[in-house]
């Protein structure tokens, strides 16, 4: 479909769709040579990653959830303490942190994070999120 496109009719148009679009392109040769391919055009997500949680166990706000990054498959996530030590490390993103290590509660405090989504040119993200509890 021509749907999202800046140009249907050109060589090489901008996409914009709103979610993943499955286009059929259409190539036709002098002396009736036609070949048809398709192109899958794979949106993903702004990451907008939270700076802080409460994980008190009320069932509100009790991880850290990042929403868009289930939709990085490869993504890494490395959570550390103050003094630079691993307090949670996951690929992909499937199970948020909930404020423990190997299953204590963490103080409350700032963490450092380094998130690889590994996909969509993003570089790596860094930064701080606060655990409050």
């Amino acid at each position: 479909p021509a749907l999202y496109l800046s140009n249907a009719t050109m060589l090489n148009p901008m996409a914009s769709p709103p979610g993943n679009q499955l286009y059929v392109i259409t190539a036709n040769g002098d002396h009736g040579c036609t070949s048809t391919d398709t192109v899958l055009v794979k949106v993903f997500k702004e990451l907008k990653i939270p700076n802080a949680f409460t994980p008190n166990r009320d069932g509100r706000n009790d991880t850290w959830n990042i929403p868009g990054l289930a939709d990085y498959k490869n993504a890494s996530v490395q959570i550390f303490n103050r003094w630079g030590q691993i307090v949670y490390r996951a690929t992909g993103y499937g199970r948020p942190w909930d404020g423990t290590m190997n299953g204590n509660l963490l103080p409350a405090g700032a963490y450092y994070y380094v998130i690889q989504p590994k996909e969509n040119g993003y570089n790596a993200l860094t930064g701080s999120v606060l655990l409050i509890r």
